[in-house]
């Protein structure tokens, strides 16, 4: 198995993109690109997959050398249904997750805290179908009571979502 993991990972070309700037020296073999998720630097449909972990939830609130803009998120998306090939794949960790009883949430420029349904509505509309969503535990301490609501961020998500054939 160790072995097979090893032969997988030779042939898979990485790219990692970042908004900042990039390390003096990669510790792992991946092509580092400095670029933004809402104008990602690469052709239609170049992409068999695509993973994001905490981007989604924070790209375009400013705090990581990004310019400020509400509709990162959305953008986000948007993009990365363009670079997906038909058929690719979207695995995503999402940030905090609300119950569908509770509007999604910004905090300041801080977070951004959605909703299973309302990330199926927006990927819809950028032509990604969410064909799997989890979520996995918050620690305790790091529970946020949602401003004025009456849930709590409890669970941090994650969804796969397609971009369909045609």
């Amino acid at each position: 198995e160790q072995n097979l993991a090893v032969n997988a990972a030779d042939s898979v070309t990485l790219t990692m993109l970042d908004i900042r700037p990039l390390p003096q020296a990669p510790m792992l073999p991946f092509t580092y690109i400095q670029g933004s998720a809402i104008a990602l630097p690469f052709p239609d449909a170049s992409f068999d997959a695509v993973t994001s972990t905490c981007v989604l939830c924070h790209v375009g609130d400013g705090r990581y050398d990004d310019t400020l803009d509400a509709s990162g998120d959305i953008q986000m998306l948007r993009e990365i249904a363009r670079v997906l090939i038909p058929g690719g794949h979207l695995i995503a960790m999402v940030g905090p997750i609300l119950p569908d009883t509770e509007p999604p949430t910004v905090i300041y420029n801080i977070h951004r805290m959605y909703t299973f349904g309302w990330l199926r509505e927006q990927c819809a509309a950028v032509g990604l179908e969410i064909i799997d969503t989890g979520t996995y535990g918050v620690r305790e301490e790091a529970i946020v009571p949602v401003v004025g609501g009456s849930a709590e961020a409890r669970y941090y998500g994650c969804i796969t979502a397609r971009r369909p054939p045609p």
